[in-house]
């Protein structure tokens, strides 16, 4: 697999991509920073930025297209992501549903401590 390079996204760059499966980050991506993205042939496959900011800390979002799942890519954007919080010498955190291993997988490469685990009662 080659080096993947890891991207600030901004509301000043983010028509530079495709971002066609990133639709709706049009509307975040002014408040939702640091935003840092991973392309392949020119298209975002992978996102993952602060959902949650506070001074001390920032919580990470993490989207990846489906079809792009199980490559790397994640895990790249969450560690080009983290890199980008720790420089505003803030804490990065990261959180998942209970039952989505995959995202526990990431976190678990990126070497991050998982805060919160969510779950749903039906």
């Amino acid at each position: 697999m080659p080096v993947l390079q890891t991207t600030s996204i901004t509301k000043d760059n983010i028509t530079d991509w495709d971002y066609s499966g990133f639709k709706w980050l049009l509307s975040e991506i002014e408040y939702a920073q640091p935003c840092i993205g991973i392309a392949v042939d020119n298209k975002l496959v992978s996102i993952c930025r602060s959902v949650r900011i506070c001074l001390q800390a920032h919580e990470a979002g993490l989207e990846t297209l489906e079809a792009f799942r199980g490559k790397g890519y994640a895990s790249e954007a969450v560690v080009g992501w983290e890199q980008a919080v720790r420089k505003m010498n803030a804490a990065p955190l990261y959180s998942t549903f209970c039952d989505n291993l995959s995202s526990q997988r990431v976190a678990a490469k990126c070497k991050l401590s998982m805060y919160g685990v969510n779950f749903t009662i039906k």
